[in-house]
């Protein structure tokens, strides 16, 4: 008993200001793995709690499973992160070890194929008694949102995103929905060179093949990523790749502002209706870029059959605008107040003079000259050759 009051003694700083006692997580280590060191807490939340922990050289993460879904019968959730709905004790107890399973046999798929993009925690061992936890390796990485927002390199952190649906492809390809996809369960990883993306919590993934490990009846997933099929209709057992691509739209708008989606007021309104859901996406549709519309809209379609129905489709379009030269410039051009901008040209006179004897087709470049050493050269030479650009395409 020592060791189930000291877990439920540790999920009680959930809700709390306070910071759970370091002692306290010792005690639980050393009635699991003996002369296991706890560092730290990593995270604490409705599903589990995650543990650092140092033995020897080496340092692990501890995910523990939250009580409560092993002691109660049955369990219904609403919550601002929804999980689930209805989950039974058992249920729960093979879905986690499923979602575990899972994430075994994609590190094995990684270190057969060694993509040097994408990576997940090794898998050191699952445990079912006396508590249900997964013993995985600890990774050091910093979070995908913070690192792009640190930045705020708009090209830097769309190549990040081609990157991050890189991943869902090759793990789609492996046979695997990961049903979670969000910036929290990400990490960039690496030093020099082309960082990696570390998908850090797989478990609410399964198979495709819904015959190997699936609960049916279950409602799943984190708003505003899960998609409605996930959230609303409890039919988290017919899980398919479109699925997790309406959480990869979502994160769209947040690799375009470096920042978390505006959440709604009320969570609850996205789990039981579909009016809220529409008015959400319109909401975050109004803050992407035009060139962006289509991928945006395709794949956070409410409708499975308007989404794109896997990944690549969705990457098809995505590199067809990434290719353009002057895609930045678009986005830019597109953020701005078309009017103020033909007014700052014209107030300009200089500049329009230099202009008067070069060809349209030359005007872009002679201005960026022009403007070299200008105080506003910064700001303006993108946005002057983006309404260049658009007056020659007669959209102004």
């Amino acid at each position: 008993m020592g060791l189930e009051n000291d877990v439920e003694t540790l999920f009680g700083y959930e809700r709390s200001e306070s910071l759970a006692p370091l002692d306290l997580m010792q005690s639980i280590l050393d009635q699991i793995y003996q002369g296991t060191t706890a560092v730290g807490l990593v995270a604490i939340g409705s599903e589990g709690a995650v543990l650092k922990a140092k033995r020897k050289n080496y340092e692990y993460a501890i995910k523990i499973a939250h009580p409560r879904f092993l002691r109660a019968q049955e369990h219904v959730k609403i919550f601002s992160v929804f999980k689930y709905e209805k989950e039974t004790q058992n249920s729960f107890r093979a879905r986690f070890v499923n979602g575990c399973e899972v994430h075994r046999y994609l590190e094995q798929q990684i270190e057969h194929e060694k993509p040097g993009y994408f990576a997940v925690p090794k898998v050191v061992e699952i445990l079912e008694k006396p508590i249900l936890l997964v013993l995985m390796e600890f990774v050091h990485g910093i979070n995908l949102l913070r690192y792009i927002a640190e930045r705020k390199n708009l090209k830097e952190s769309l190549a990040l995103y081609r990157q991050m649906l890189e991943c869902v492809r090759f793990f789609h390809r492996c046979g695997v929905l990961h049903r979670d996809i969000k910036p929290d369960n990400i990490l960039i990883t690496g030093s020099g060179g082309r960082p990696k993306l570390c998908f850090v919590d797989w478990t609410l993934s399964r198979f495709k093949d819904v015959s190997k490990n699936t609960i049916p009846g279950v409602h799943m997933g984190t708003l505003p990523y899960a998609a409605p099929k996930l959230i609303m209709e409890g039919n988290a057992q017919l899980a398919n790749e479109s699925d997790d691509v309406y959480g990869c739209g979502i994160m769209l708008y947040e690799f375009l502002h470096f920042k978390k989606a505006p959440r709604p007021k009320n969570y609850a309104d996205l789990c039981t209706s579909k009016a809220a859901r529409e008015q959400y996406i319109r909401q975050l549709a109004a803050g992407i870029p035009a060139i962006f519309q289509q991928v945006f809209t395709r794949a956070t379609a409410e409708d499975e059959k308007s989404r794109y129905n896997k990944i690549d489709p969705m990457i098809f379009d995505l590199d067809k605008i990434l290719q353009q030269e002057d895609y930045l410039e678009q986005i830019a051009i597109d953020a701005m107040d078309l009017p103020q901008i033909r007014k700052m040209v014209l107030d300009h006179a200089q500049i329009l003079r230099a202009l008067e004897n070069i060809g349209n087709e030359n005007k872009a470049d002679a201005l960026a000259a022009i403007l070299k050493d200008h105080k506003i050269a910064k700001i303006a030479v993108p946005l002057y050759r983006a309404i260049l650009a658009t007056v020659r395409k007669g959209k102004s």
